[in-house]
């Protein structure tokens, strides 16, 4: 599903059903067809860890589109000193390549991300109590635009694109 950042529906796509989309790469075909038309425009697209990977966010890239968003630990592009390794709450490891940064932070419990927008720099984050941390850019701008799809939408995975400045998936 291809959303705008208050959770209107631009686009829908069934994926694994659809004989196009149903083979390995699956996600990442299911992505640029969503995104077909929003591609070379220089959009931000954010999603979860579903669809995202270092081969997807190079490919955005290619097309002139930032991404950013969670990420699976277990996949075999993923550089091992980042997943392997073993974090203290609010510390944050980052490595950078071919212009995609994928790192882990942990605050509950770690967190795999990836950007093509934002370099490896924290920012002060306000909680729900109004209490301040810092956390790293590109988990903070992933939270402050995926909040307001995943409130209003019962999918679990969700591609969404924002207009020029950021776009949600």
């Amino acid at each position: 599903m291809l959303t705008e950042p208050d959770g209107l529906i631009l686009k829908f796509r069934a994926g694994s059903q659809d004989i196009e989309v149903a083979r390995k790469g699956h996600a990442e075909k299911v992505v640029m067809q969503l995104m077909e038309e929003h591609l070379q425009n220089g959009h931000s697209l954010y999603m979860d860890n579903y669809y995202n990977s270092f081969h997807l966010a190079k490919r955005l890239l290619e097309n002139r589109t930032y991404c950013t968003g969670t990420l699976r630990k277990d996949l075999k592009e993923n550089p091992k000193e980042v997943y392997q390794k073993t974090l203290k709450k609010g510390e944050n490891i980052s490595r950078f390549q071919e212009s995609v940064h994928i790192g882990k932070w942990k605050d509950k419990r770690p967190v795999m991300y990836i950007t093509t927008e934002y370099e490896d720099k924290k920012v002060p984050v306000a909680n729900k109590r109004g209490q301040i941390s810092e956390k790293p850019e590109a988990i903070a701008k992933y939270n402050e635009f995926m909040s307001g799809v995943v409130d209003k939408t019962s999918c679990s995975h969700f591609i969404h694109v924002i207009e020029k400045h950021y776009v949600r998936i």
